[in-house]
Protein backbone atom coordinates (compact mmCIF):
# COMPACT_ATOMS: atom_id res chain seq x y z
CA UNK A 1 0.00 0.00 0.00
CA UNK A 2 1.17 3.52 -0.75
CA UNK A 3 1.43 5.96 2.11
CA UNK A 4 -0.91 8.93 1.97
CA UNK A 5 0.89 12.24 2.43
CA UNK A 6 -2.25 13.58 4.18
CA UNK A 7 -2.59 10.60 6.51
CA UNK A 8 -3.21 12.68 9.64
CA UNK A 9 -5.65 14.99 7.92
CA UNK A 10 -7.68 12.13 6.46
CA UNK A 11 -7.99 10.56 9.90
CA UNK A 12 -9.28 13.80 11.39
CA UNK A 13 -11.79 14.16 8.57
CA UNK A 14 -12.91 10.61 9.27
CA UNK A 15 -13.40 11.49 12.94
CA UNK A 16 -15.38 14.58 12.07
CA UNK A 17 -17.61 12.66 9.69
CA UNK A 18 -18.23 9.97 12.28
CA UNK A 19 -19.31 12.47 14.97
CA UNK A 20 -22.03 13.84 12.63
CA UNK A 21 -23.81 10.47 12.45
CA UNK A 22 -26.79 9.81 14.69
CA UNK A 23 -25.88 7.77 17.74
CA UNK A 24 -22.14 8.23 17.17
CA UNK A 25 -19.43 8.65 19.77
CA UNK A 26 -15.77 9.54 19.44
CA UNK A 27 -13.01 8.48 21.82
CA UNK A 28 -9.37 9.61 21.71
CA UNK A 29 -6.96 7.12 23.23
CA UNK A 30 -3.31 7.66 24.25
CA UNK A 31 -0.46 6.28 22.17
CA UNK A 32 -1.54 7.96 18.96
CA UNK A 33 -4.80 5.95 18.62
CA UNK A 34 -8.07 7.56 17.54
CA UNK A 35 -11.25 5.41 17.70
CA UNK A 36 -14.85 6.01 16.69
CA UNK A 37 -17.83 3.76 17.38
CA UNK A 38 -21.24 3.64 15.69
CA UNK A 39 -24.14 2.17 17.58
CA UNK A 40 -23.32 -1.23 19.02
CA UNK A 41 -20.92 -2.30 16.23
CA UNK A 42 -17.51 -3.25 17.65
CA UNK A 43 -14.85 -0.74 16.80
CA UNK A 44 -11.77 -1.87 14.86
CA UNK A 45 -8.55 -2.44 16.77
CA UNK A 46 -4.92 -2.74 15.70
CA UNK A 47 -2.25 -4.94 17.27
CA UNK A 48 1.45 -4.72 16.44
CA UNK A 49 3.76 -7.68 16.97
CA UNK A 50 6.28 -5.55 18.88
CA UNK A 51 5.89 -3.91 22.30
CA UNK A 52 5.50 -0.16 22.32
CA UNK A 53 8.90 1.55 21.93
CA UNK A 54 10.62 -1.84 21.69
CA UNK A 55 14.41 -1.96 21.58
CA UNK A 56 16.95 -4.55 20.35
CA UNK A 57 14.52 -5.76 17.68
CA UNK A 58 15.89 -8.59 15.54
CA UNK A 59 16.85 -7.56 12.02
CA UNK A 60 15.12 -10.50 10.33
CA UNK A 61 12.03 -10.63 12.56
CA UNK A 62 8.87 -9.89 10.50
CA UNK A 63 6.82 -7.01 11.85
CA UNK A 64 3.08 -7.72 11.74
CA UNK A 65 0.03 -5.51 12.14
CA UNK A 66 -3.28 -7.29 12.82
CA UNK A 67 -6.73 -5.72 12.54
CA UNK A 68 -9.67 -7.05 14.57
CA UNK A 69 -13.31 -6.09 13.82
CA UNK A 70 -12.18 -4.38 10.65
CA UNK A 71 -9.73 -4.39 7.77
CA UNK A 72 -6.39 -2.72 7.27
CA UNK A 73 -6.46 0.43 5.18
CA UNK A 74 -2.91 1.57 5.51
CA UNK A 75 0.44 0.44 6.97
CA UNK A 76 3.64 2.40 6.51
CA UNK A 77 6.90 1.25 8.08
CA UNK A 78 10.02 3.32 7.51
CA UNK A 79 13.18 4.59 9.13
CA UNK A 80 12.19 7.52 11.31
CA UNK A 81 13.07 10.66 9.43
CA UNK A 82 13.28 8.80 6.09
CA UNK A 83 9.58 8.26 5.44
CA UNK A 84 10.05 8.23 1.66
CA UNK A 85 11.76 4.80 1.79
CA UNK A 86 9.28 2.28 3.23
CA UNK A 87 10.04 -1.28 4.28
CA UNK A 88 8.09 -3.56 1.89
CA UNK A 89 5.20 -5.61 3.20
CA UNK A 90 2.07 -7.46 2.14
CA UNK A 91 -1.44 -8.11 3.47
CA UNK A 92 -3.29 -11.40 3.67
CA UNK A 93 -6.29 -12.25 1.50
CA UNK A 94 -8.91 -10.64 3.74
CA UNK A 95 -6.83 -7.54 4.56
CA UNK A 96 -6.60 -8.24 8.27
CA UNK A 97 -2.86 -8.95 8.66
CA UNK A 98 0.04 -6.96 7.22
CA UNK A 99 3.54 -8.51 7.39
CA UNK A 100 6.83 -6.83 6.55
CA UNK A 101 8.83 -8.66 3.89
CA UNK A 102 12.09 -6.71 4.05
CA UNK A 103 14.88 -6.91 6.59
CA UNK A 104 15.68 -4.07 8.97
CA UNK A 105 18.83 -2.01 9.32
CA UNK A 106 20.90 -2.32 12.52
CA UNK A 107 20.90 0.35 15.25
CA UNK A 108 18.00 2.17 13.62
CA UNK A 109 14.73 3.69 14.89
CA UNK A 110 11.66 2.88 12.80
CA UNK A 111 8.28 4.59 12.61
CA UNK A 112 5.16 2.51 12.00
CA UNK A 113 1.80 4.08 11.08
CA UNK A 114 -1.33 2.02 10.49
CA UNK A 115 -5.10 2.44 10.11
CA UNK A 116 -8.09 0.10 10.01
CA UNK A 117 -11.82 0.55 9.27
CA UNK A 118 -14.90 -1.50 10.20
CA UNK A 119 -18.04 -1.90 7.99
CA UNK A 120 -19.73 1.05 9.70
CA UNK A 121 -16.86 3.33 8.76
CA UNK A 122 -15.19 3.52 12.17
CA UNK A 123 -11.49 4.29 11.80
CA UNK A 124 -8.67 3.33 14.15
CA UNK A 125 -5.16 4.63 13.68
CA UNK A 126 -1.98 3.63 15.45
CA UNK A 127 1.56 4.96 15.52
CA UNK A 128 4.54 3.19 17.11
CA UNK A 129 8.31 3.43 17.10
CA UNK A 130 10.93 0.78 17.79
CA UNK A 131 14.71 0.46 17.57
CA UNK A 132 16.71 -2.44 16.13
CA UNK A 133 19.66 -4.11 17.77
CA UNK A 134 23.33 -3.37 17.22
CA UNK A 135 24.93 -6.61 15.95
CA UNK A 136 28.22 -7.29 17.74
CA UNK A 137 29.65 -9.25 14.80
CA UNK A 138 29.19 -9.38 11.04
CA UNK A 139 28.66 -12.61 9.10
CA UNK A 140 31.16 -13.00 6.26
CA UNK A 141 31.09 -15.59 3.49
CA UNK A 142 33.84 -17.11 1.38
CA UNK A 143 32.63 -18.46 -1.98
CA UNK A 144 34.05 -21.16 -4.25
CA UNK A 145 34.20 -21.00 -7.24
CA UNK A 146 35.31 -17.39 -7.56
CA UNK A 147 33.05 -14.93 -9.31
CA UNK A 148 33.30 -15.12 -13.10
CA UNK A 149 35.17 -18.45 -13.20
CA UNK A 150 34.81 -21.16 -15.83
CA UNK A 151 34.86 -24.52 -14.06
CA UNK A 152 34.47 -28.23 -14.63
CA UNK A 153 31.37 -30.41 -14.62
CA UNK A 154 32.17 -31.72 -11.14
CA UNK A 155 32.22 -28.29 -9.49
CA UNK A 156 30.73 -28.19 -6.00
CA UNK A 157 29.54 -24.81 -4.71
CA UNK A 158 31.30 -24.26 -1.37
CA UNK A 159 30.48 -21.53 1.13
CA UNK A 160 32.62 -20.88 4.20
CA UNK A 161 31.33 -18.66 7.02
CA UNK A 162 33.43 -16.83 9.59
CA UNK A 163 31.45 -18.37 12.43
CA UNK A 164 30.06 -21.79 13.25
CA UNK A 165 26.33 -21.92 12.46
CA UNK A 166 24.17 -23.56 15.17
CA UNK A 167 22.27 -26.62 13.97
CA UNK A 168 18.86 -25.00 14.49
CA UNK A 169 19.79 -22.09 12.17
CA UNK A 170 21.40 -24.04 9.32
CA UNK A 171 18.26 -24.60 7.28
CA UNK A 172 17.36 -20.94 7.76
CA UNK A 173 20.73 -19.81 6.41
CA UNK A 174 20.47 -21.90 3.23
CA UNK A 175 16.84 -20.83 2.72
CA UNK A 176 18.21 -17.32 2.10
CA UNK A 177 20.56 -18.54 -0.67
CA UNK A 178 19.24 -19.26 -4.15
CA UNK A 179 20.88 -21.14 -7.02
CA UNK A 180 19.80 -20.04 -10.49
CA UNK A 181 20.89 -21.94 -13.60
CA UNK A 182 20.43 -21.57 -17.33
CA UNK A 183 19.81 -25.33 -17.51
CA UNK A 184 17.50 -26.71 -14.76
CA UNK A 185 19.42 -28.85 -12.28
CA UNK A 186 18.23 -30.81 -9.25
CA UNK A 187 20.58 -30.26 -6.33
CA UNK A 188 20.82 -29.97 -2.55
CA UNK A 189 22.76 -28.32 0.26
CA UNK A 190 24.90 -30.29 2.71
CA UNK A 191 26.61 -28.94 5.81
CA UNK A 192 30.01 -30.58 5.96
CA UNK A 193 31.25 -28.65 9.02
CA UNK A 194 29.55 -26.02 11.23
CA UNK A 195 31.35 -23.38 9.09
CA UNK A 196 30.96 -24.93 5.63
CA UNK A 197 27.97 -25.74 3.46
CA UNK A 198 28.16 -27.24 -0.04
CA UNK A 199 25.67 -27.45 -2.93
CA UNK A 200 25.99 -30.05 -5.65
CA UNK A 201 23.71 -31.12 -8.46
CA UNK A 202 22.33 -34.65 -8.48
CA UNK A 203 24.27 -35.36 -11.67
CA UNK A 204 27.29 -33.67 -13.19
CA UNK A 205 26.78 -30.18 -14.61
CA UNK A 206 25.96 -29.72 -18.28
CA UNK A 207 28.74 -27.91 -20.18
CA UNK A 208 27.80 -24.33 -20.99
CA UNK A 209 25.49 -23.93 -17.99
CA UNK A 210 25.56 -20.47 -16.41
CA UNK A 211 25.08 -20.42 -12.63
CA UNK A 212 24.23 -17.51 -10.32
CA UNK A 213 24.43 -17.77 -6.51
CA UNK A 214 22.43 -15.09 -4.68
CA UNK A 215 22.66 -14.74 -0.91
CA UNK A 216 19.92 -12.68 0.75
CA UNK A 217 21.55 -12.59 4.16
CA UNK A 218 20.99 -8.95 5.11
CA UNK A 219 19.59 -8.98 8.65
CA UNK A 220 19.73 -12.77 9.03
CA UNK A 221 20.66 -14.10 12.45
CA UNK A 222 23.58 -16.55 12.11
CA UNK A 223 23.88 -17.26 15.84
CA UNK A 224 26.62 -16.47 18.32
CA UNK A 225 26.00 -12.75 17.89
CA UNK A 226 26.69 -12.79 14.13
CA UNK A 227 24.30 -11.19 11.63
CA UNK A 228 24.31 -10.79 7.90
CA UNK A 229 24.62 -7.10 7.08
CA UNK A 230 24.42 -7.27 3.31
CA UNK A 231 23.51 -9.37 0.28
CA UNK A 232 25.83 -10.70 -2.41
CA UNK A 233 25.77 -12.41 -5.80
CA UNK A 234 28.39 -14.55 -7.52
CA UNK A 235 28.32 -16.40 -10.85
CA UNK A 236 30.26 -18.97 -12.84
CA UNK A 237 30.04 -20.97 -16.06
CA UNK A 238 30.53 -24.67 -16.70
CA UNK A 239 33.28 -25.39 -19.23
CA UNK A 240 34.15 -28.50 -21.21
CA UNK A 241 33.46 -31.92 -19.68
CA UNK A 242 36.87 -33.08 -18.42
CA UNK A 243 36.99 -36.51 -16.77
CA UNK A 244 40.24 -38.32 -15.93
CA UNK A 245 40.22 -41.98 -14.92
CA UNK A 246 43.22 -43.01 -12.79
CA UNK A 247 43.66 -46.79 -12.57
CA UNK A 248 46.22 -47.85 -9.95
CA UNK A 249 46.10 -51.56 -10.76
CA UNK A 250 49.80 -52.63 -10.61
CA UNK A 251 51.09 -53.12 -14.12
CA UNK A 252 48.32 -50.92 -15.53
CA UNK A 253 48.97 -47.69 -13.62
CA UNK A 254 47.67 -45.13 -16.06
CA UNK A 255 45.54 -42.01 -16.28
CA UNK A 256 43.14 -41.69 -19.21
CA UNK A 257 42.10 -38.10 -19.86
CA UNK A 258 38.82 -37.34 -21.66
CA UNK A 259 37.34 -34.07 -22.89
CA UNK A 260 33.67 -34.06 -23.90
CA UNK A 261 33.77 -37.84 -24.19
CA UNK A 262 36.88 -37.99 -26.38
CA UNK A 263 40.07 -39.66 -25.14
CA UNK A 264 42.91 -37.13 -25.40
CA UNK A 265 45.77 -38.63 -23.36
CA UNK A 266 46.88 -41.82 -21.69
CA UNK A 267 49.61 -41.12 -19.12
CA UNK A 268 51.68 -43.72 -17.24
CA UNK A 269 51.46 -43.02 -13.51
CA UNK A 270 52.57 -44.36 -10.14
CA UNK A 271 50.22 -44.14 -7.16
CA UNK A 272 50.60 -44.58 -3.44
CA UNK A 273 51.91 -47.62 -1.62
CA UNK A 274 49.73 -49.76 0.61
CA UNK A 275 51.08 -47.82 3.59
CA UNK A 276 50.42 -44.43 1.96
CA UNK A 277 47.63 -45.16 -0.51
CA UNK A 278 46.01 -42.70 -2.87
CA UNK A 279 42.38 -41.99 -2.00
CA UNK A 280 39.96 -43.55 -4.45
CA UNK A 281 36.55 -42.43 -5.61
CA UNK A 282 35.19 -39.46 -7.52
CA UNK A 283 37.52 -36.54 -6.81
CA UNK A 284 37.58 -32.97 -8.05
CA UNK A 285 40.37 -30.65 -9.21
CA UNK A 286 40.75 -27.90 -6.60
CA UNK A 287 43.49 -25.90 -8.25
CA UNK A 288 46.84 -25.88 -9.97
CA UNK A 289 50.13 -24.71 -8.43
CA UNK A 290 53.39 -24.74 -10.36
CA UNK A 291 55.70 -25.17 -7.34
CA UNK A 292 54.78 -26.89 -4.06
CA UNK A 293 57.24 -27.48 -1.22
CA UNK A 294 56.47 -31.00 0.00
CA UNK A 295 57.52 -31.99 3.51
CA UNK A 296 57.29 -35.57 4.78
CA UNK A 297 56.58 -34.28 8.29
CA UNK A 298 53.06 -33.44 7.07
CA UNK A 299 52.33 -37.19 6.91
CA UNK A 300 54.24 -38.12 10.05
CA UNK A 301 57.69 -38.96 8.66
CA UNK A 302 60.46 -37.00 10.44
CA UNK A 303 63.16 -35.48 8.31
CA UNK A 304 66.14 -37.85 8.10
CA UNK A 305 63.98 -40.95 8.69
CA UNK A 306 63.63 -43.61 5.98
CA UNK A 307 61.23 -42.38 3.31
CA UNK A 308 61.47 -38.73 4.37
CA UNK A 309 61.48 -35.88 1.87
CA UNK A 310 61.68 -32.10 1.77
CA UNK A 311 61.75 -30.73 -1.76
CA UNK A 312 60.10 -28.53 -4.34
CA UNK A 313 57.76 -30.44 -6.64
CA UNK A 314 56.49 -29.01 -9.92
CA UNK A 315 53.36 -28.95 -12.08
CA UNK A 316 51.02 -29.79 -9.20
CA UNK A 317 47.30 -30.32 -9.83
CA UNK A 318 45.42 -30.69 -6.53
CA UNK A 319 42.76 -33.43 -6.48
CA UNK A 320 41.86 -33.11 -2.80
CA UNK A 321 41.71 -30.55 -0.03
CA UNK A 322 44.34 -32.29 2.07
CA UNK A 323 47.48 -32.78 0.01
CA UNK A 324 46.83 -35.26 -2.80
CA UNK A 325 48.26 -34.03 -6.13
CA UNK A 326 48.94 -35.25 -9.62
CA UNK A 327 52.47 -33.93 -10.18
CA UNK A 328 55.82 -34.32 -11.89
CA UNK A 329 58.05 -37.01 -10.32
CA UNK A 330 61.24 -37.33 -12.41
CA UNK A 331 62.74 -39.52 -9.67
CA UNK A 332 60.05 -42.20 -10.00
CA UNK A 333 61.16 -44.93 -12.43
CA UNK A 334 58.12 -47.17 -11.82
CA UNK A 335 55.58 -45.14 -13.81
CA UNK A 336 53.13 -47.53 -15.44
CA UNK A 337 54.59 -50.41 -13.43
CA UNK A 338 54.17 -50.09 -9.67
CA UNK A 339 52.78 -47.77 -6.97
CA UNK A 340 55.63 -46.36 -4.89
CA UNK A 341 54.54 -42.80 -4.01
CA UNK A 342 53.42 -41.41 -0.65
CA UNK A 343 49.85 -41.07 -1.95
CA UNK A 344 50.16 -38.58 -4.79
CA UNK A 345 49.79 -39.57 -8.44
CA UNK A 346 53.29 -39.38 -9.93
CA UNK A 347 53.75 -38.50 -13.62
CA UNK A 348 56.55 -37.61 -16.03
CA UNK A 349 57.41 -33.92 -16.05
CA UNK A 350 56.04 -33.50 -19.59
CA UNK A 351 52.78 -35.28 -18.78
CA UNK A 352 52.32 -33.37 -15.50
CA UNK A 353 52.76 -30.09 -17.35
CA UNK A 354 50.24 -31.13 -20.01
CA UNK A 355 47.69 -32.16 -17.41
CA UNK A 356 48.30 -28.98 -15.38
CA UNK A 357 47.61 -26.77 -18.41
CA UNK A 358 44.61 -28.86 -19.49
CA UNK A 359 42.86 -28.84 -16.11
CA UNK A 360 40.24 -26.46 -14.79
CA UNK A 361 38.93 -26.21 -11.23
CA UNK A 362 35.96 -28.54 -10.88
CA UNK A 363 37.20 -31.18 -13.33
CA UNK A 364 36.53 -34.77 -12.29
CA UNK A 365 39.30 -37.25 -11.44
CA UNK A 366 38.03 -40.76 -10.75
CA UNK A 367 40.59 -42.96 -8.98
CA UNK A 368 40.22 -46.73 -8.72
CA UNK A 369 42.01 -49.82 -7.38
CA UNK A 370 43.47 -48.45 -4.17
CA UNK A 371 42.57 -49.39 -0.60
CA UNK A 372 41.51 -45.99 0.78
CA UNK A 373 38.02 -44.70 -0.02
CA UNK A 374 37.45 -40.97 -0.21
CA UNK A 375 35.03 -39.60 2.40
CA UNK A 376 34.15 -36.48 4.34
CA UNK A 377 36.87 -37.38 6.85
CA UNK A 378 39.38 -36.19 4.25
CA UNK A 379 37.12 -33.57 2.70
CA UNK A 380 36.20 -35.54 -0.43
CA UNK A 381 32.70 -36.78 0.33
CA UNK A 382 30.58 -34.68 -2.02
CA UNK A 383 30.58 -36.97 -5.06
CA UNK A 384 31.08 -40.09 -2.95
CA UNK A 385 27.84 -39.67 -0.99
CA UNK A 386 24.65 -41.02 -2.62
CA UNK A 387 22.51 -38.07 -3.63
CA UNK A 388 19.46 -39.52 -1.88
CA UNK A 389 21.24 -38.96 1.45
CA UNK A 390 23.16 -35.82 0.48
CA UNK A 391 20.99 -33.08 1.98
CA UNK A 392 21.04 -32.65 5.76
CA UNK A 393 19.70 -30.33 8.47
CA UNK A 394 16.38 -30.00 6.69
CA UNK A 395 17.85 -29.29 3.25
CA UNK A 396 15.93 -31.31 0.70
CA UNK A 397 16.65 -31.80 -2.99
CA UNK A 398 15.14 -29.10 -5.17
CA UNK A 399 15.33 -27.87 -8.74
CA UNK A 400 17.41 -24.77 -9.30
CA UNK A 401 15.59 -21.58 -10.24
CA UNK A 402 15.68 -20.67 -13.94
CA UNK A 403 17.77 -17.68 -14.94
CA UNK A 404 15.83 -14.90 -16.68
CA UNK A 405 15.97 -15.22 -20.45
Amino acid sequence: MQRSRSFGRLCLLGIAAATMLSGCSTTLLSGGVAVQTVGSLARPSLAISLPSNATNVQLDAPVTVTATHGTIDHVYLSIKGQETSPVPGSVNANNTVWTSTGTLAPTTTYLLEASATNPAGDITTKTETFTTLTPPKRLLTGVTPVNGATVGIGMVIMLHFNTSIPDNLKAGITSHITIETSTPMVGAWRWVTPWDVHWRPENYWTPGTHVVISAHLDGVDAGNGYYGLGNWTSSFTIGAAHITYVDETPGVDNAKVYSNGQLLYTFPISGGTSRYPTIQGTLMVYGMTYNVLMDSRSIGIPLGAPGSYYEHVYWDTAISTDGYFMHAAPWNHELGVANISHGCVNMTTADAETFFKFSQVGDLVIVSHTILNASYSDGEGDWNTPFASYGNYGNQAQTSSPLPA
